[in-house]
């Protein structure tokens, strides 16, 4: 019986990836290299009784820092008119997304909370009110609560057109 080869192919790619996944989840990334070291040794050997090399170690593995150690990074500054509403947003939005809300609204409103767009946007994160009719509010505290509420916890980005142009989606 022939296999055809493009039938073999993809059943190969398949079980390499497979190999790969499993070797690299049961091992930290130093052992990895060195089984996939190990496996390409064991595949092109010619053994003739005489068994393949053992891979040396590679170098010890950094230690994790502890939190004392961990430094944050400095906050992205922006023009005053959007600065103001930093303490606002760190409130509403998770700390890891907060120059990026500041990055949307310096964009969609530039801080401006009465802000209108040209499609009936409104507030400092330009909601629609068509789509949103109690979310799309004038005042700051709502219309960040309401991006946050539309965005399901500050992560999803996807209706900010701003956000696409900043290159903040897709994350």
């Amino acid at each position: 019986m022939r296999i055809h080869p493009r039938r073999l192919m993809p059943a190969l790619i398949i079980g390499a990836f497979i190999l790969a996944t499993v070797l690299y989840v049961n091992t930290s990334a130093d052992q990895f290299d060195n089984r996939l070291y190990a496996l390409d040794i064991a595949a092109n050997y010619d053994t003739n009784g005489v068994d393949p090399p053992t891979p040396t170690p590679t170098a010890t593995p950094t230690p994790k820092p502890t939190p004392a150690q961990i430094t944050t990074l400095p906050q992205r500054q922006f023009p005053p008119p959007v600065e103001r509403w930093r303490p606002l947003v760190s409130e509403i939005m998770p700390a890891d997304m907060v120059d990026v809300w500041l990055d949307i609204i310096r964009c969609e409103s530039f801080g401006n909370p009465n802000a209108v767009g040209s499609q009936g946007e409104r507030g400092l994160t330009q909601i629609h009110p068509r789509y949103h009719p109690r979310l799309a509010t004038f005042d700051p505290r709502g219309n960040i609560q309401g991006a946050y509420q539309i965005s399901g916890g500050g992560y999803w980005l996807q209706p900010w057109t701003c956000a696409r142009r900043l290159g903040h989606w897709p994350r």
